[in-house]
């Protein structure tokens, strides 16, 4: 994700910061986000390992971003910056090498970093730019980014469209605005260059779906280059993010139009954990360098059987990429039940002006490891030379297969036909049938 510093300059972290778009994330996709214009900066939350030697993340060519967030530059426009930094020492000596500009308007002043177990700590930093030629289309490039580590590579790829500075509209919008379920946010729509005559932006991509337009079209004018779009997304009942794809059109002429994606983070996520168990977890920022301190708190899972260690983590412009741990811990407790547990993340502190942080809401059920009880009938009664059926279930949602043995028939006249029932998270609640004869 890309944020436009008050130098005009976009700043990378293992992938491109959108302009006016930084998000934040509080753990296995959770976020705590900050909005102004579709601005998100993202605080992420990942499993780390168990091992209680390893205190910080390794990095690992998997967790290399495949395809970094299309870029739009401006022909002959100012250069924008781009960054890499890592969260801990490579292991080998780690080679990120963009390649695929050769030929095109791009100009890339650093297309190639390297980091080693000593220069690791260090961010590096490139520009980016498109020169001006004398066509008056927009170029679309596709360029090649490679992570290497002597041994493995894998690559990526980065989509840079060049608006050319010689066509007569210009349109300006965020690529994507990340917003919370069930609340309202806000983008604008500007011209980079004083239209004439009028300009008139369409509206689309949102017909059924949970996205609500204040308005559907908007005028430019020479006095009014920028305009807000209000929307607001409906509170649905699954647990799923989404995307929606706005689509906004020029004067009608669907050649020059321009998308805008909403990032909609569902607020009925629910995480899971076992009674009993611990897992580590580590926080830091990323896609933003906070302007000052950062208090990050974790709430709403006070007087439950989930308790979290630290509960409260400061980060600085200095430290707010070094993963923090936290270790969450299920109490075990001597119900059968599962227990659900809310989890509210808030920050503060450390945001530009005319930003503020929206709170995160996360479930995390605590799976309870105490068996339930069975659904069986008391007795039986069976006459001699006749067959019975009795049927058995169980009453709870078991946290993993369950086997019921049945005994205490051998040496008797009875026979059963199924002494040995198992029963998943599935069928837990189907009953299961057995014969005596």
């Amino acid at each position: 994700m890309f944020y436009r510093n008050s130098s005009g300059f976009v700043i990378l972290l293992f992938g491109l910061f959108l302009p006016q778009a930084v998000p934040i994330v509080l753990g296995q996709g959770v976020g705590l986000k900050s909005a102004e214009n579709g601005t998100s900066p993202t605080i992420r939350i990942a499993k780390k390992s168990s091992s209680p030697t390893e205190q910080t993340y390794i990095f690992d060519l998997s967790l290399a971003p495949k395809n970094l967030n299309p870029l739009t530059l401006i022909e002959g426009g100012d250069p924008v910056r781009y960054s890499y930094g890592l969260r801990a020492a490579p292991s080998s000596k780690l080679i990120i090498t963009i390649t695929g500009y050769d030929g095109t308007d791009l100009i890339l002043s650093k297309p190639q970093m390297v980091f080693t177990q000593k220069n690791w700590s260090e961010r590096q930093f490139g520009t980016i730019r498109a020169q001006r030629d004398d066509d008056k289309t927009d170029d679309v490039e596709t360029l090649t980014v490679t992570y290497s580590n002597g041994e493995s590579s894998i690559r990526g790829y980065w989509i840079v469209r060049v608006i050319d500075a010689d066509k007569p509209v210009h349109l300006s919008a965020p690529s994507k605005v990340n917003v919370n379920e069930g609340t309202r946010g806000v983008f604008s729509i500007g011209l980079l260059n004083i239209p004439s005559p009028d300009v008139t932006v369409s509206i689309s991509g949102h017909e059924e779906t949970d996205v609500h337009l204040e308005t559907t079209e908007l005028t430019l004018t020479s006095t009014y280059i920028r305009r807000s779009v209000v929307f607001s997304v409906a509170e649905d009942e699954d647990d799923d993010d989404e995307l929606v794809k706005l689509s906004l059109i020029v004067n009608g002429d669907a050649s020059s139009s321009q998308d805008v994606l909403i990032d909609i983070t569902d607020i009925h996520k629910t995480s899971r954990i076992r009674e009993g168990e611990s897992d580590l977890w580590g926080i830091w920022i990323e896609d933003i360098v906070p302007i000052g301190r950062v208090t990050v708190s974790i709430n709403g899972f006070q007087g439950s059987d989930l308790s979290l260690e630290p509960e409260i983590l400061t980060f600085t412009p200095d430290n707010y990429y070094i993963t923090q741990p936290i270790r969450m811990t299920a109490l075990e407790d001597n119900d059968s039940e599962d227990d659900i547990v809310p989890l509210i993340g808030t920050a503060s502190g450390g945001l530009p002006p005319r930003h503020v942080w929206l709170p995160i809401y996360r479930e995390v059920t605590i799976l309870d490891n105490d068996l339930g009880s069975l659904n069986a009938p008391d007795n039986l009664t069976v006459e001699e030379g006749k067959e019975e059926t009795f049927r058995i279930s169980l009453t709870d949602l078991p946290t993993d297969d369950v086997t019921v043995t049945i005994t205490g028939y051998n040496g008797s006249d009875l026979t059963l036909d199924n002494v040995e029932l198992t029963f998943t998270q599935d069928n837990w609640d189907t009953e299961q049938e057995v014969r005596v004869t």
